[in-house]
Formats: structure tokens, C-alpha cells, sequence
């Protein structure tokens, strides 16, 4: 695949994790707790960044390859 197309899909993946991370757009969160006894946005803030870490770990082995 082009080094150019990668790079397009590559930048929609980041755009889309962003799309994601603007929740107080399309939520209204509660704050009683849950599991835990934390709230449900920290939750949806973990699986946020665990997707981003992995997103940018795939896109330094991947697109960056010498």
C-alpha cells in the first residue's frame, strides 16, 4: 500500500479517536458511582487512553518503519 494512502488512514484513525473523546458533546454523565465506586466517565477516559496509547504504539512500528 502507498506510503500516502497509509498516511490518510492513519490520520482518520487519530481523528476518529478525537471524534471519540469529545463526549460531553452526545453524553450526559452521571456521577454515582459504580464499579468501584467510580464514576462511569472514568471509565470511558481509561478505555479512551488505552486506545490511544495502542493507536500511537501501532503507528511508531508501522508507519514509521525505516
Amino acid at each position: 500500500m502507498k506510503r500516502q494512502c497509509r498516511g490518510t488512514i492513519w490520520g482518520l484513525t487519530f481523528i476518529g479517536i478525537f471524534l471519540l473523546s469529545q463526549d460531553f458533546l452526545f453524553v450526559q454523565w452521571d456521577n454515582w458511582p459504580t464499579l468501584w465506586g467510580l464514576p462511569d466517565w472514568m471509565y470511558w477516559y481509561f478505555a479512551l487512553q488505552l486506545i490511544l496509547v495502542a493507536a500511537i504504539a501501532a503507528f511508531a512500528r508501522f508507519y514509521w518503519k525505516d
